[in-house]
């Protein structure tokens, strides 16, 4: 699993990309809602800590998680970009323009066959006979 998640090598196609960035906002939304109920309630219900810094760590707090986040989408948006026969150094548009980088990501096919970032995720190899 490690090494299907957090590594960059090989090719993603279109249906376990979206399947997987969906497992990734999820788990960045259930994150993010643990952390701010933890600062928040640090905050209302007060500490003996300077309460004014708590809006400073909920930000400090809410970019770690989106970091993170964006580390983790790093591999799988680059195999998506194999599948399409393209670098991945194509994730730099992901962080340009965002919006328009994810249209080939969700609706262009990727390349038929074998290409130079490995065999076609698609295809079937074979089953051996009983």
């Amino acid at each position: 699993m490690k090494k299907e998640w957090f590594s960059i090598d090989g090719r993603l196609a279109r249906k376990k990309f979206i399947f997987r960035c969906i497992i990734i906002y999820i788990l960045g939304v259930f994150v993010g809602m643990c952390a701010h109920t933890i600062v928040c309630t640090i905050y209302f219900f007060g500490s003996e800590y300077d309460s004014s810094l708590f809006p400073e760590i909920a930000q400090i707090t809410g970019q770690i998680i989106g970091d993170s986040i964006n580390l983790i989408l790093i591999p799988i948006l680059a195999k998506r970009w194999h599948d399409l026969n393209r670098s991945g150094m194509w994730i730099i548009t992901f962080f340009l323009i965002p919006m328009l980088s994810w249209i080939p990501l969700l609706f262009f096919k990727g390349t038929t066959g074998s290409n130079r970032y490995g065999e076609d995720p698609l295809s079937r190899s074979p089953s051996p006979n009983p």
